[in-house]
């Protein structure tokens, strides 16, 4: 999996980023932003759908790869 990501910290002040691993967002992990303290989690409800989409994607990412 990939590790190491960023995405724009939601607070529309802040202008900030915060770092998240895909593998520990699926497994339920909340990431903060460094600068305002603002979270991001994935819903329980829907960490199955995308667990499965991630899996999908890295698979044609693969098969990709491939050719």
């Amino acid at each position: 999996m990939i590790d190491n990501l960023k995405i724009p910290c939601p607070t529309s002040e802040c202008n900030s980023q915060i770092d998240y691993n895909v593998a520990a967002l699926i497994g339920g992990a909340s990431f903060g932003c460094q600068k305002c303290s603002a979270q991001i989690k994935i819903a329980s409800s829907s960490i199955s759908d995308l667990k499965t989409t991630y899996e999908k994607f890295l698979d044609l990412k693969n098969n990709l790869s491939k050719k």
